[in-house]
């Protein structure tokens, strides 16, 4: 640009005063059609944001003796300012401050997941820490109670009193006529929480 541009549209301005030379700057630093008509439309859109340009420039084009050339692998001396648009495919376009050239910086190139994959599956593999044996266990249903003999120490009788209960309502039992002898457990059996105990053998039990 014969005068420096001040903003963004001054760019947009010069791509369409200046159509023919801008459109072959663009092919000849490695811009598309669309990529160019997209950098124009971003421009008039107020997308373009001002920047320290990067040390680096995939390609810069300019024009001499009205001869439009293009210069790749550019390396800016000293800060300079100017305006990037990016654009939808990661392709940054960049317009220094001080002359209003087009430049660019291709996007990156993608990620070869399929190189680390690779690599992954040549890595050496290392066995795993040997683990303890296992240790089987069965389950089943419990035996019948009358499986195995009812044995329970002295002192366990008043957990098992309730069993006695049917024998004790017998033996209350009124009976007809006079009284009689009806022999009783005695207390040593265990307790005597219900009183159908006593300390001898027998017990006169009257109507």
């Amino acid at each position: 640009m014969t005068t420096p541009p001040s903003s963004m549209y001054d760019v947009y301005d010069a791509t369409k005063t200046h159509a023919r030379v801008y459109t072959e700057a663009a092919a000849q630093i490695g811009l598309t059609h669309a990529q160019y008509q997209e950098f124009r439309r971003d421009l008039l859109g107020g997308k373009a944001v001002y920047i320290r340009l990067p040390k680096h420039l995939d390609a810069m084009a300019g024009v001499h003796h009205s001869q439009v050339y293009a210069v790749k692998n550019v390396h800016l001396r000293g800060d300079e300012r100017g305006w990037e648009v990016g654009l939808a495919d990661g392709t940054q376009v960049f317009v220094p401050a001080t002359c209003g050239n087009l430049a660019m910086l291709q996007k990156p190139a993608p990620f070869r997941a399929i190189g680390a994959y690779q690599v992954s599956k040549a890595a050496p593999v290392f066995p795993l820490t040997a683990q303890p044996a296992a240790t089987e266990v069965s389950f089943a249903p419990p035996a019948p109670i009358d499986a195995a003999p009812l044995s329970l120490p002295v002192a366990a009788h008043a957990a098992v009193w309730p069993w006695f209960v049917p024998l004790a309502g017998l033996l209350a039992v009124p009976h007809g006529g006079g009284g009689g002898e009806i022999p009783i457990p005695p207390c040593s059996g265990g307790s005597n929480s219900m009183g159908i105990c006593h300390s001898g053998t027998t017990s006169d039990y009257q109507n």
